[in-house]
């Protein structure tokens, strides 16, 4: 009876062990699925109730003054009114070495026509902005001009980031925006899908933002954001340029949150990193690592191709060299029509225009060829550009 007893308690601490090793290997593969060093990662997708989950590091939002749960961009979101609506996080332990702010946005009437901010989060009680010391506010809008903003321990003398909204940000749709801060290059830089819009590289004033700070979801600046706001995440590290864009195309692409696995999918119209295709170009071992098409052979020296064939977003896709193009200007901007080949760009003659990044292969004395099908709605009266390539405004 007492061997019995001893065999039945070994067993029990075997199952016991069995099942430890078995639930905390499970949470370190969860774990590890989410990139090194977020924090806090709230998705918004409960769906009704007055408080919001942290899917990663148990800070658990609390709504306050109403923000109604709607559809996402990936699940569900939280809509605010622009009024008083906001999400309060308790402590969230970013470091003021290094971070990284990240969400999705779907603005209503972020406009700041009234000369105010309008932002999305700080680290500062509503109310109490007169006492700004230490902090930071992210997604700011003021007039026409985007802000990132770090506010020193001394008060004085914030560290901003800024570029202008006109082309970037449009409402009623959905734009991927990321803050990243770097102490050990004095480096801070706002991407806005996927794509670097604007950075600097001298700060170095001194601040206990945001350790031990508060967090506010749906204001900054003490001015209120109105629209839907999703997939709110913070780090403790500055995220690379790869892994944003990596977010933005996952999200945009796959409907795929940050802690998904980044699973490329050939012939989507995107050329995403670790995939074997849409690199438009299977002359030199279809190596994938920018945006682009699908898979083809292309002719020798190919060094751009822009099929406007994208149906979602403003950004326009080189589907061979890796040179994104922007419509401009954002509203009313260019519009996607049928083409010769799929789908193609509208122009109306005013003030619509490709703006492509630029690169040394689309520029310089060698020889160069420019190729394009156009459909004139009317005969031309002046000069009017015909290729769609044009240098120095």
């Amino acid at each position: 009876m007492k061997k019995g007893k001893k065999f039945l308690s070994q067993m029990a601490v075997l199952f016991f062990a069995s099942v430890f090793i078995f639930l905390f290997g499970f949470k370190n593969s969860l774990a590890q699925e989410c990139p090194s060093g977020m924090v806090s990662y709230w998705k918004f997708d409960e769906g009704s109730g007055s408080t919001a989950a942290d899917s990663v590091g148990g800070n658990v939002g609390t709504l306050f003054n109403g923000p109604t749960w709607t559809t996402g961009k990936l699940g569900n979101a939280l809509s605010f009114d622009g009024v008083d609506d906001y999400v309060k996080i308790p402590i969230i332990g970013l470091s003021n070495n290094q971070g990284t702010f990240e969400e999705w946005v779907k603005p209503v009437g972020w406009n700041g026509g009234d000369g105010s901010y309008h932002g999305s989060f700080q680290t500062r009680t509503p109310g109490s902005w007169g006492n700004n010391v230490g902090q930071m506010i992210v997604l700011d809008q003021w007039g026409s001009t985007f802000y990132f903003r770090i506010v020193p321990d001394s008060g004085c003398c914030s560290t901003d980031v800024t570029f202008p909204t006109a082309g970037v940000f449009k409402n009623g749709e959905w734009a991927h925006i990321v803050a990243t801060w770097d102490k050990s290059t004095n480096s801070i830089k706002v991407y806005v899908n996927g794509v670097l819009k604007a950075s600097r590289t001298d700060w170095t004033q001194s601040t206990t933002m945001p350790i031990e700070s508060i967090g506010y979801i749906g204001i900054g600046h003490d001015k209120y954001y109105n629209g839907i706001i999703d997939e709110v995440a913070i780090y403790n590290r500055s995220l690379s340029a790869d892994e944003i864009k990596a977010h933005y195309i996952n999200g945009l692409i796959n409907n795929k949150d940050y802690c998904s696995a980044y699973t490329p999918v050939c012939g989507n119209g995107y050329l995403e990193t670790g995939e074997e295709c849409d690199d438009g170009n299977n002359l030199s071992g279809d190596g994938c690592s920018n945006l682009c098409q699908r898979e083809e052979n292309v002719p020798a020296s190919l060094v751009s191709y822009w099929k406007l064939d994208q149906n979602e977003g403003k950004v326009v896709f080189d589907a061979v060299g890796g040179n994104p193009g922007q419509v401009w200007p954002a509203d009313p901007s260019p519009t996607l029509t049928q083409g010769k080949v799929g789908s193609a760009l509208s122009f109306d003659g005013i003030d619509d225009y490709l703006l492509v990044n630029g690169s040394s292969k689309l520029g310089g004395s060698n020889a160069l060829s420019l190729e394009s099908w156009v459909y004139l709605r009317s005969f031309p009266t002046e000069w009017v550009p015909l290729t769609p390539i044009a240098t120095n405004n």
